[in-house]
């Protein structure tokens, strides 16, 4: 009878001990706008510096507090400050958790559901603009282009391009070998 209750309050602990979880000591404290505090920094981490980051906000019509999907709570001050930070330098998200006091997930929800709403508001504008690229106003793009020095009298914008490294693909290597040893992917667009 004595292993029987002391099996039982064995597992009567167990389940104590699942319920009440272990510590996992302080959570990460939330986002502070004052922190970072100088414009360099700022300009590092999210390519804009403090006072320019409140201008989109308002810009955007980001609502307050910014909805997401899964129901995380941040303020649209925080949530663009996420996503700017996801665009500005390609970090793991476990980098971002001291900085946002998010979770991974959260931090990715928060981002993509961002992205998201400035996708669906302005979508439009992605698209080739027929009303004011038209032919008289492409005419005078080239007209200007040439007349500042370009040898092409039908040069209308200039491509730009970003390069990033990447590991060795196991598929299509071709396409991403520079011929110097170094696989890349190339983003482009034209100004």
């Amino acid at each position: 009878m004595d292993s029987e209750s002391s099996s039982s309050e064995d597992e009567a602990l167990v389940v104590v001990a699942l319920l009440a979880g272990e510590a996992k000591g302080a959570p990460p404290c939330r986002f502070n706008f004052t922190r970072p505090s100088t414009d360099s920094v700022w300009r590092d981490k999210f390519r804009f510096e403090k006072d320019e980051i409140l201008q989109p906000v308002e810009y955007f019509s980001l609502e307050d507090p910014f909805p997401t999907t899964q129901r995380y709570s941040t303020s649209a001050l925080e949530a663009l400050s996420i996503f700017l930070r996801r665009m500005a330098y390609p970090a793991r998200l476990s980098d971002l958790e001291d900085l946002f006091g998010h979770d991974t997930t959260a931090i990715s929800s928060i981002s993509n559901a961002v992205l998201d709403t400035l996708y669906d508001k302005f979508h439009g504008l992605l698209q080739f603009d027929y009303k004011r690229l038209t032919t008289a106003t492409l005419s005078a793009y080239a007209s200007a282009i040439h007349a500042k020095g370009a040898p092409l009298e039908t040069c209308v914008g200039f491509i730009d391009g970003t390069v990033r490294g990447t590991c060795r693909p196991n598929k299509n290597r071709r396409y991403m070998f520079n011929g110097h040893k170094v696989y890349l992917h190339s983003f482009q667009k034209a100004h």
